[in-house]
């Protein structure tokens, strides 16, 4: 039992402790509680972006996007202004929910 835990323990070190909360808890299948848990408990480091809540900007991501008419691909430019983001982070944002943007330079 406490050779487990140990074990447990040594692997969870070696997880990739710069990650937000949200991205750990979906790689490895647990709640953000118990990962803020965990990184209390192993006195790991902070998330670089530890204030930023990812689920909040795809949402309303989504919304926005939803709400455009059909056929309708707005720039990256357009979704950061409307939404508040930043573009790099828009852009990210994009990819991971699926929506398409296209850049200001034409590109999709």
């Amino acid at each position: 039992m406490r050779r487990d835990l140990a074990r447990n323990l040594a692997a969870r070190r070696a997880w990739d402790w710069s990650r937000q909360d949200c991205e750990l808890a979906e790689v490895h299948g647990l709640s953000r509680e118990r990962i803020r848990q965990l990184r209390r408990a192993l006195r790991a480091t902070k998330a670089r972006h530890y204030h930023r809540e990812r689920t909040n900007g795809a949402r309303r991501l989504v919304a926005w996007d939803a709400q455009l008419p059909a056929g309708v691909v707005p720039s990256t430019a357009e979704a950061s202004r409307a939404l508040g983001l930043k573009e790099k982070w828009t852009r990210e944002l994009a990819s991971m929910v699926g929506v398409r943007l296209v850049d200001g330079r034409g590109r999709k």
